[in-house]
């Protein structure tokens, strides 16, 4: 219900908006000129990347071509080879296959938390691996990891960074018009500060690696599931000495006290450090031995 309550909104704010730049009460003509407009603008800029600090920005020059084609590898009569856009374009789809499948198989009831940061994360993606990108392109990515400040550290970390990779984007493009506008003589103009934008770029593209791998890999159990702050939190070292007596190990009593399944436990469990995993030991021991019936 929700989903469908989601969508409807968002089609509802898009024919809102349309209408400020396209008067018609007509739905369908309204997204007939939006999508006009996509299509128009999808074509005007056909490079590789638009002074954005992308994928393609962290060892070639900007304003490339996107319709060159790779790797052109020859097998016999068979030519491997596909223009930049293209392979742009599968990155992309196989992101969002991936978080999708990430996001369905999700067990905790977390669903907000975990919607927004696979948002975050193809919003970051298509930034990252569409080509024909502007700078601004990053800003939805920017704004989605906000929030999500407050749910895993991690995101504190990607915003500082993408801060400063934004800002450090943003004086490039105006850098550039500067250049533009004066004609300078005798500069590369696809490449003005090589040793600013293929750095910050590796930066960005390091950023979402992490963060992908984070989502669909290190946390593929959900946010805020069974991290090693909830494992402490939960305090329900009763519940694991009942399973213990009835012949269970310690993670799959507090997998049953949590709801969850065993097997999801025992990594994050393994992650503990020492001290934590001594705190955790000696809570146990100490409510067994008071025979606590309850959390």
């Amino acid at each position: 219900m929700a989903t469908r309550a989601g969508v409807a909104g968002a089609f509802a704010l898009a024919y809102l908006a349309a209408l400020a730049f396209h008067p018609g009460l007509n739905p369908l003509d309204q997204f007939r000129w939006l999508y006009g407009r996509y299509q128009y603008a999808s074509n005007v800029y056909p490079y590789s990347s638009v002074n954005a600090f992308n994928l393609y920005a962290m060892l070639h020059h900007f304003w490339e071509p996107d319709s060159q084609t790779l790797p052109n590898w020859v097998f016999g009569s068979f030519t491997l080879a596909q223009p930049l856009y293209v392979w742009g374009i599968l990155l992309l789809l196989a992101l969002t296959a991936l978080v999708l499948t990430g996001f369905l198989q999700r067990r905790d009831g977390n669903v907000g938390p975990a919607f927004i940061e696979g948002a975050m994360i193809l919003s970051l993606g298509y930034f990252i691996f569409s080509t024909r990108m502007h700078e601004r392109y990053i800003f939805n990515a920017f704004v989605l990891a906000m929030p999500l400040i407050w749910l895993r550290r991690r995101y504190l970390w990607a915003a500082l960074i993408l801060s400063v990779t934004l800002l450090a984007n943003l004086f490039y493009s105006l850098h550039y018009l500067h250049t533009i506008d004066a004609k300078i003589p005798g500069i590369d103009e696809t490449d003005l500060i090589p040793w600013l934008s293929h750095p910050a770029a590796m930066l960005n593209v390091a950023v979402f690696l992490y963060l992908g791998w984070s989502y669909l890999g290190a946390d593929a159990a959900g946010p805020g599931m069974i991290g090693n702050q909830q494992i402490f939190r939960a305090r329900r070292p009763a519940l694991v000495c009942a399973a213990r007596g009835r012949g269970l190990d310690a993670p799959a009593g507090l997998a049953a006290g949590l709801g969850l399944h065993a097997d999801l436990v025992r990594p994050q469990l393994r992650r503990l450090s020492v001290a934590r995993g001594e705190v955790l030991r000696r809570d146990l021991l100490r409510a067994c031995r008071r025979g606590v019936s309850g959390p």
